[in-house]
């Protein structure tokens, strides 16, 4: 028997979750309005790249590697500690998502719709480090980052590392480089904004995902393995 990672657990209650939410809305318990909740976005809802972003940064000629220089954390997504659990790196994840479901909890209990925008303010910005988990430092370096070899864990890096450093601009829709640095060349090619396009797009929508599942199936999350991280 094929037993199950906490990434396919997490995979089959999402689904679960958004059949539910159909059926609701099919039986009229639900608003038909809920379905925009859950709505992915896709390539077609980005416009463009502004001119800074144009400048593709090349790592592997960089002399001053951001993974050996972080003067922040590296947040996590749900499936980010699905699969680090899975492949036995627990000891490097640090913090939770109990900051963040309190602020749901929150919400849900009040309906405050300034607690609403804080979480929307939280999500615009990629949350912090005090509402997430974020992956283990040594010193100012990821304990991922080997010094001759680069990322020891390059199949399965967070989301946050894979569309570092872009992000989406929701009023413009046109991808923005967040920061910029000295080791950039211009004129990207079709390939490389398809690749940058589909490292947004993933971690816009495990946002989605995260707010949904820690705000409505909580507790399921706690029963397939995450209790650790609730």
């Amino acid at each position: 028997m094929v037993k199950l990672t906490l990434e396919d657990k997490l995979d089959f209650l999402w689904n679960d979750f958004l059949k539910f939410v159909k059926e609701g809305i099919n039986k009229g318990k639900y608003p038909k309005e809920l379905n925009k909740n859950f709505k992915k976005i896709t390539k077609k809802f980005v416009k463009g790249f502004s001119e800074e972003a144009l400048k593709y940064p090349q790592c592997d000629t960089c002399k001053n590697n951001c993974c050996a220089h972080i003067s922040g954390k590296i947040p996590l997504t749900l499936v980010d500690v699905a699969r680090l659990v899975d492949n036995g790196y627990t000891q490097e994840i640090q913090g939770n998502f109990k900051g963040f479901t309190i602020l749901l909890e929150k919400y849900l209990d009040s309906k405050d719709e300034t607690v609403f925008n804080e979480i929307n303010v939280l999500l615009f910005y990629g949350l912090n480090n005090e509402y997430v988990p974020f992956l283990k430092k040594i010193g100012s370096r990821c304990v991922f980052y080997d010094e001759y070899k680069g990322c020891r864990i390059q199949k399965i890096k967070p989301i946050a590392c894979r569309r570092s450093p872009y992000q989406i601009n929701f009023e413009t829709k046109l991808v923005e480089f967040k920061d910029p640095c000295g080791y950039c060349k211009a004129d990207l090619t079709e390939e490389e904004k398809d690749e940058i396009i589909k490292g947004i797009i993933e971690s816009e929508n495990q946002r989605t995902k995260d707010l949904s599942l820690m705000m409505l199936n909580k507790e399921n999350l706690k029963k397939i393995g995450f209790a650790e991280y609730l």
